[in-house]
């Protein structure tokens, strides 16, 4: 069955980190990709103002922290697999 979306958010959160190519292997960017969008996707705006009852820019300032925090954990994680 093909898909009924493009994913076109991925690219752009791939361009958006694209300064990080080389500082993250291409398998921990991909995966702060994907973790980004779906923390921060139609999806969880939704539930976040619909089910958790937030406001709308509530919402979006937590779905902004929540980027950040991911962002942050990865280079965290980058920095401990690097060593001293």
């Amino acid at each position: 069955m093909p898909s009924l979306r493009q994913g076109r958010a991925i690219g752009w959160f791939r361009e958006a980190l694209e300064p990080l190519h080389g500082e993250l292997e291409d398998a921990q960017l991909d995966r702060l990709v994907l973790a980004i969008r779906s923390a921060t996707g139609i999806e969880a705006l939704v539930w976040l103002t619909d089910v958790a009852g937030l406001s709308r820019a509530e919402a979006q300032d937590l779905m902004c922290w929540s980027a950040r925090a991911l962002l942050e954990a990865a280079l965290a994680e980058r920095g401990i697999r690097s060593g001293p």
